[in-house]
């Protein structure tokens, strides 16, 4: 069985205006990994599901095997290449929330980043709103359509299977933000040589910066924020 991928971002006319994300499935074992393009062969997360010898779930978030950053080699030192876990959303038989990628109209980029074709492009979610992308592992048997959320319209974005013929779906809806919700800004300390994926001495100025917040949902899913960074040298 061939591999399945899916490549997704917020934009529109060719443009990325968010993070490129890409969701794929192992070809020859029942893995399901979602990762942001920008940290290709740094970090993923990923989903094992059960397959001789092993009979378990295994889920981690984490630094890949073979991560070469120096930052990477770090973390993997300290405590290892897995720093987090989660359970799956169980919405029916069979069938997990793994993923969700939130993108919100406030962190998307003035200017768009050229992508191919093989990029989804989703709808650009005004300042009022954010889009949320599920990522679903549903069953191996016949299913009739996609999973939709309950409260307005949910759109597909892609589906296929994993080696052991469970199913994938990757779909969107739009939201208003939530009234009662507060966003904390993180101000970041100075770059330490040697700790971080940027040169300490790189002029940032008028670079474009992003990044992605991520955490295990008392719901069991694994939740990623896609976020527009700003660059405030230290005084």
């Amino acid at each position: 069985m061939n591999s399945f991928v899916c490549r997704f971002a917020v934009g529109r006319d060719g443009l990325a205006y968010s993070g490129v994300w890409r969701v794929w499935t192992a070809k020859n074992k029942p893995d399901l990994h979602i990762a942001v393009r920008a940290l290709g062969g740094e970090l993923k997360a990923t989903v094992h599901a059960p397959h001789p010898p092993h009979t378990g779930w295994e889920r981690h978030f984490g630094f890949n095997k073979n991560a070469t950053s120096v930052v990477s080699q770090q973390a993997k030192k300290d405590g290892g290449p897995h720093k987090i876990r989660w359970t799956g959303c169980k919405i029916g038989p069979d069938t997990t929330v793994e993923y969700r990628v939130i993108i919100r109209g406030t962190s998307l980029e003035e200017t768009g980043q050229p992508v191919t074709n093989e990029v989804v492009l989703l709808p650009t979610p005004s300042r009022q709103e954010y889009l949320e992308v599920g990522v679903i592992l549903g069953p191996t048997g016949p299913t009739s359509g996609y999973l939709r959320e309950r409260d307005g319209e949910t759109y597909l974005v892609g589906e296929g299977r994993m080696s052991d013929d469970r199913r994938v779906w990757i779909v969107y809806f739009v939201r208003p933000n939530k009234k009662n919700e507060k966003v904390t800004s993180i101000q970041s300390g100075p770059i330490v040589p040697k700790s971080s994926f940027i040169d300490p001495n790189a002029d940032l100025s008028c670079a474009k910066l992003r990044a992605i917040t991520f955490g295990a949902q008392t719901d069991g899913s694994l939740a990623f924020l896609d976020l527009k960074g700003t660059w405030r040298p230290s005084k």
